[in-house]
């Protein structure tokens, strides 16, 4: 078989599920040898919530949180051809990524919480490109960030990011302005109208960051080291797609900035608060995929496909690394 067939193969659909079996397989084997990673706690802001799902509940909300992941990204794809490809390469290399460091399937992960809401508010902006009349989506983007920061405090970060991207996407008025900070508060207004939250669940997030001597000295190495690996590729990746995306129409190049700007705030959040870095792993890996296929799209040689595997053996070999330590 040739290589440039390889290569091809690489962005179809069957490669994609062979990627994300093998990774649901190193979740399983990881899950059934108790050999789970002392992932970070995802620290949470406020309240009820969380910790209150265990056990075979968590595991099912956790799986049904990545597999949506995964089925958003390939929407996001389809409908606004952001990676200028039809390709499911980008589902695989997040599976994998997921599964270099399998989270501790029995409590909930809020990191797998934000990367959907992440990429769901993307689609809503996407859509409101241009439409300055269109304030209901500006409103559901804002809404699911402050009711996403309820249970993890780690949305809250990104509304910054979000209030960008209103730029980015040429909406923001007076008006998307007013709708953003009614979609913030209201969420809390029927969280505190209900009696679902008091003012004692209430509690500030003790934040550290990665200049923290006790967060390494706390921190396993694999997860650290996994982290700063994907983080590199992330911006290696976006820095070889600058040339190829200044020559975007203005819609395509305001889409890739999204992403772009999403990637930043990912890195930022994860440098600020590294004692939460399980929060922002998952959507660190969702923006590495897609940049780093983009890359792959962008550039097609003869043998790409051992670049791939090459990226594809290091996450295995960091899957394998906590298995056998």
């Amino acid at each position: 078989m040739r290589h440039q067939q390889l290569s091809r193969m690489m962005h179809n659909r069957p490669a994609a599920i062979l990627m994300v079996v093998a990774a649901a397989v190193a979740m399983l084997l990881a899950h059934v040898l108790h050999d789970e990673v002392d992932a970070p706690a995802a620290a949470r802001a406020a309240l009820v919530f969380a910790g209150r799902v265990s056990g075979t509940g968590a595991i099912i909300i956790n799986v049904v949180l990545m597999l949506s992941t995964m089925t958003l990204m390939v929407l996001l794809n389809r409908r606004h051809n952001i990676l200028r490809a039809v390709t499911y390469l980008d589902v695989g290399l997040v599976a994998l990524m997921l599964a270099a460091v399998p989270v501790a399937l029995g409590s909930l992960n809020g990191g797998l919480l934000v990367a959907p809401v992440i990429l769901l508010c993307m689609h809503r902006m996407f859509e409101a490109y241009g439409d300055g009349h269109d304030m209901r989506g500006v409103f559901l983007c804002f809404f699911m960030l402050s009711a996403g920061a309820s249970v993890e405090y780690a949305f809250v970060l990104f509304i910054p990011a979000l209030w960008l991207m209103l730029a980015q996407m040429r909406i923001f008025t007076l008006r998307a302005l007013l709708a953003s900070v009614m979609g913030i508060v209201t969420p809390w207004i029927l969280l505190f109208g209900f009696g679902i939250v008091t003012v004692d669940d209430m509690a500030l997030p003790h934040i550290r960051s990665i200049f923290s001597v006790s967060q390494w000295l706390e921190r396993p190495a694999m997860i650290t080291a996994a982290a700063g690996f994907t983080a590199l590729l992330l911006i290696g990746s976006v820095m070889l797609n600058v040339l190829k995306t200044i020559a975007y129409n203005a819609r395509a190049r305001a889409f890739n900035g999204a992403l772009n700007l999403t990637s930043a705030f990912a890195i930022l959040a994860m440098v600020i608060d590294f004692g939460n870095l399980g929060a922002y792993l998952p959507l660190l890996n969702v923006c590495a995929a897609y940049q780093l296929t983009h890359y792959f799209v962008n550039y097609r040689y003869e043998r790409q496909y051992l670049a791939v595997l090459a990226i594809a053996a290091i996450y295995i070999l960091s899957f394998l690394w906590q298995i056998i330590l």
